[in-house]
């Protein structure tokens, strides 16, 4: 709701007459002045003028009624949009492949299911796209585990997760002991934009690596092919340990043991900053993870 003196304002610019608005308001004339009187000091400017004993608008009164009209429209609209939040009508989720391929399916089930009412919409991307879609409003907030600009957006942590080498259970490991015994190895990398490919290669160039101080280098942008690849013993991976838990446990893949490699990184929930709808989406993600 707009302040009750910007209302007597847009009420006087319908009607033109001080007399017209204080009825409609159910105000005093004098009180009716006093609100726009009020407006004028704080915009220290002039809003109406008397001519040929009709009231007009200033050029700045005309600008600041086409502002608050917009304002009002805008409020308006929000309401009916909070409305429908509230109902629960739609909620629009993003998430990075890790996060959304092996990380919330069960979550995400259990939301769904608890939530009859909505309607789901889940888009699976890298780090990348996901914020550009953020910022078009394609999405209302996402899943990540790849770096963005915290002073930007608002966002919160999920949880902490490793990042491992991944090859098959029957791969031949013998004489690989650290980050750089595995350089003569295969290495299949995510693409470029990955939020794993991101964390792996700054990791990487921290030590003086690169992804091309592998001997060969295969990229992918799906996971479950890279996997596919590691389970017919072609080379190794470093994905998140989430990721390829479930190989594990089945005896497909094992985590090679490295003496020198540790690295982790977070998962967050990311929205934009100063939104009006944050306490609704701390409330989502917290019911969903």
């Amino acid at each position: 709701m707009l302040d009750f003196r910007v209302e007597t304002f847009l009420c006087v610019c319908r009607h033109m007459n001080y007399t017209k608005a204080a009825a409609e308001l159910g105000l005093t004339q004098p009180a009716v002045s006093q609100h726009i009187k009020y407006l004028e000091r704080t915009y220290d400017a002039r809003l109406f003028e008397y001519s040929a004993k009709h009231l007009t608008l200033t050029p700045q009164g005309a600008l600041l009624k086409e502002s608050f009209e917009s304002m009002n429209h805008d409020l308006g609209r929000l309401k009916d949009e909070l409305g429908n939040l509230r109902e629960h009508k739609a909620l629009r989720i993003g998430a990075t492949m890790s996060i959304g391929n092996y990380c919330i399916n069960e979550q995400l089930a259990d939301f769904i299911a608890e939530n009859p009412e909505m309607n789901v919409t889940v888009t699976v991307a890298d780090t990348k796209e996901l914020l550009r879609r953020l910022g078009s409003g394609e999405i209302d907030f996402f899943l990540c585990e790849g770096n963005f600009d915290k002073s930007k957006y608002n966002y919160q942590l999920i949880r902490n997760e490793r990042i491992v080498p991944f090859c098959s259970a029957d791969y031949d490991t013998s004489g690989v002991t650290n980050l750089e015994s595995l350089f003569s190895h295969r290495v299949f990398v995510r693409e470029e934009g990955s939020g794993t490919r991101d964390i792996f290669e700054a990791y990487l160039k921290e030590r003086g690596f690169s992804v091309e101080s592998f001997d060969n280098k295969c990229e992918c942008n799906s996971p479950q092919l890279i996997k596919s690849m590691l389970d017919k013993g072609l080379g190794v991976s470093f994905m998140y340990y989430t990721v390829g838990e479930r190989d594990v446990e089945n005896g497909s893949l094992k985590v090679i043991e490295l003496t020198d490699f540790a690295l982790s990184h977070e998962f967050n929930a990311v929205w934009q900053k100063n939104s009006i709808y944050d306490d609704y989406y701390r409330e989502c993600i917290n019911s969903l993870l």
